[in-house]
């Protein structure tokens, strides 16, 4: 005859730190291993969203639709790549009554100069409603570059575009904000990529919120970025009038 099996308080233990554990890798795997935060639309109700093409065909007059006001588009990577529908979705975007703005990857093992003035061949002749972007994350840029190094040429960029008429945003997560950002560049404002809520403890107030890696709205085929302004609608309209002051052409 068997004896029967003691269920002590330790195998429960154990078994709920697996179940636990398993649940966790189901969610980690489902959601691509990113997390995901809720914002509260009363609190930031301006909302945008980031693309490039690997985002394919966007139907922007959908994504208006959808409460979209403004967009991030890649324009740009290192001294020499140029993002394969930029031009595209500029004019899609422009068309469907979206405020624009463009991105640049930020290549650390590239001289700052020559990034800056790809950037700037890119964008000739558009009309650019929100400041340029410059991604600055340790994500596929290779590793061993000291950050003074990648400090020095990322100044290097930032300073070109600023000579030649253009005003700069820098976009980083929390890593890149910690490591780059904080207390070197803060005197440029800053577009968050962070799944906490709020985006920031005790730091610098972003410009933007980039909350989601997965967000899905009619108008894109598949995942995309979701991002808020960070403030309110009053402080939208408020930012939005001085930056076109700040960028209208001086007329005598």
């Amino acid at each position: 005859m068997k004896r029967p099996v003691k269920i002590t308080l330790w195998t429960l233990l154990t078994l709920l730190v697996v179940a636990l554990a398993g649940g966790y890798a189901y969610y980690y795997f489902r959601s691509g291993g990113i997390p995901r935060v809720s914002v509260d639309c009363e609190k930031f109700p301006v909302m945008g969203v980031d693309i490039s093409s690997h985002n394919k065909e966007v139907d922007f007059a959908s994504l208006v639709d959808e409460g979209v006001e403004f967009v991030y588009m890649k324009s740009t990577e290192g001294a020499t790549y140029k993002d394969v529908r930029f031009h595209h979705n500029y004019r899609m975007a422009k068309k469907a009554g979206l405020l624009v703005g463009v991105y640049h990857f930020f290549r650390f093992d590239t001289d700052g100069e020559m990034q800056a003035l790809n950037i700037c061949h890119s964008i000739r002749g558009k009309q650019l409603d929100l400041p340029v972007a410059i991604d600055v994350e340790e994500w596929t840029n290779p590793d061993g570059i000291a950050t003074n190094i990648v400090l020095e040429r990322l100044r290097n960029l930032m300073e070109y575009l600023k000579e030649n008429g253009l005003d700069v945003i820098i976009y980083t997560n929390l890593k890149g904000y910690y490591r780059f950002y904080r207390k070197r560049f803060e005197n440029y404002p800053l577009w968050i990529c962070s799944f906490r809520n709020p985006p920031l403890t005790g730091g610098n107030k972003p410009l933007f919120w980039q909350y989601n890696h997965l967000g899905s709205l009619k108008g894109a085929s598949g995942l995309i970025d979701l991002d808020v302004f960070y403030g309110s609608r009053a402080e939208w309209d408020s930012w939005l009038a001085r930056r076109r002051q700040a960028t209208a052409p001086v007329t005598n």
